[in-house]
């Protein structure tokens, strides 16, 4: 990938390798042959991955949208669970401030 750090270096950008991998975009019956290893930029070989994060949004090498409504459903659990934790905490915290009011 010679050209690829190449032409960076012209348009003075950097890419920062460690960070960066790849996909390929397949459909469920048509399998690829791996070829991990391949892709190198500045001899630093790029992994490839089977999903990726893009712009808030999780792709999937067969673009389905399953792994992405899986991250922002745990997103929601976790949320939810702290949610229900405060309001679990202030209901009981009314409750009893309610009562020792009653008993005053």
């Amino acid at each position: 990938m010679l050209v690829t750090g190449n032409w960076f270096r012209a348009n003075e950008l950097s890419l920062n390798v460690m960070k960066t991998n790849y996909i390929l975009f397949t459909s469920r019956r048509k399998q690829i042959p791996p070829i991990e290893g391949i892709l190198k930029i500045s001899d630093v070989p790029i992994p490839m991955v089977s999903t990726t994060k893009f712009l808030g949004v999780y792709l999937d090498r067969y673009f389905t949208w399953n792994y992405h409504i899986d991250q922002i459903a745990n997103k929601v659990a976790e949320n939810a669970n702290i949610l229900h934790l405060y309001l679990e905490f202030h209901i009981f915290y009314l409750a009893g401030y309610v009562l020792i009011y009653i008993v005053l």
